[in-house]
């Protein structure tokens, strides 16, 4: 992804530069007052939108500006859980059909009964956080993961025939739904972390 910023001196003449990693300069200097920042190209799963954690600007020739620390990343979610039976119409039956309801977490018997709801925190929707699910069981399961946001709309899914199933969270997911394909009284941990 090529990011391009364009700088607007207050004579309004622009000024256009690239920035194709974190901390590069331009290649000249630029007398700015506005900043306006794009991607030429999007990547990830939508292949739609872009996304920036920020952007910061200094100048040589400003004094008593440093830039901030990044923020360290985000305490591991871990749940345990065991779901009940596996579902080959991912998506129509009991958990899935209460939590879209409800648009929450379901309660039990529901939860569980094919698949597990996961409630993210606020800043794990921002496409830089990732999620697992595996089982320690020796019977055979199957696993699927679908993301949500926060109206209950589905965003994507990571949906593999392995047994286990990992996946990046998309931008603007609040609920991450494990789903159970195959198997029975399977117990699961999703876990979801943060990628910085």
């Amino acid at each position: 992804m090529a990011a391009v910023l364009l700088f607007v001196a207050p004579s309004g003449t622009p000024a256009i530069g690239r920035a194709g990693r974190l901390g590069r300069a331009l290649p000249q200097p630029v007398q700015a007052q506005y900043v306006r920042f794009w991607t030429d190209t999007a990547l990830g799963e939508t292949k739609t939108g872009v996304q920036a954690a920020e952007l910061q600007v200094f100048s040589k020739t400003a004094t008593g500006v440093e830039p901030l620390p990044p923020s360290p990343p985000d305490a591991p979610v871990t749940e345990t859980g065991v779901i009940a039976a596996g579902n080959p119409s991912t998506g129509t039956a009991d958990d899935a059909t209460a939590f879209k309801t409800a648009c929450a977490v379901p309660a039990t018997p529901a939860q569980g009964a094919d698949g597990w709801v996961t409630k993210l925190p606020d800043s794990f929707g921002d496409g830089a956080h990732e999620v697992r699910v595996h089982s320690d069981t020796v019977t055979p399961y199957d696993f699927d993961l679908y993301f949500y946001d926060e109206s209950c709309t589905l965003l994507g899914s990571a949906a593999s025939s392995a047994a286990d199933e990992s996946g990046t969270i998309p931008s603007g997911a609040r609920y991450v739904l494990t789903q159970l394909w195959l198997g029975a009284a399977v117990p699961g941990t999703p876990t979801v972390t943060d990628t910085r």
